[in-house]
């Protein structure tokens, strides 16, 4: 269930429920939703690999489509750093309701509004694994 995944601790790099960094807790989320994503190894400090993920060949190949609206599952990638527009550092799952689960450093797992101002400022797209 998606309620198990809040309050786990971050930890860059962490892909069990003891911590885990966003990509960890996206993975851990979007199997609750039957979307079997695969793992990469980039520390989520690293701005310009995760970058090249997501805006290169490998998210081609890793077969995401972009989508208007968010289902269930489906991941949001976001911006954190206004200097660097564009540039997605960070992840997230819709979860419903309008709302996604994300972590952070120095943060617990948790949820936040998409449409709070803060956060609907970040998110940069959607995208739905399809395979």
């Amino acid at each position: 269930m998606i309620s198990d995944l809040i309050g786990i601790p971050f930890a860059d790099g962490g892909r069990d429920r003891k911590a885990m960094d966003c990509w960890g807790l996206a993975m851990a989320a979007m199997r609750e939703y039957g979307r079997n994503v695969p793992d990469f190894s980039v520390s989520c400090f690293d701005t310009l690999s995760i970058y090249a993920i997501y805006d290169g060949q490998r998210k081609a190949q890793w077969a995401w489509k972009a989508v208007d609206a968010p289902v269930e599952g489906d991941l949001a990638v976001m911006c954190l750093d206004p200097s660097l527009p564009g540039f997605v550092q960070h992840v997230g799952v819709y979860v419903g309701n309008s709302r996604m689960i994300h972590t952070m450093a120095k943060r617990n797992s948790h949820l936040v509004r998409i449409d709070d101002p803060y956060w609907s400022r970040k998110i940069q797209n959607w995208y739905r694994w399809v395979g």
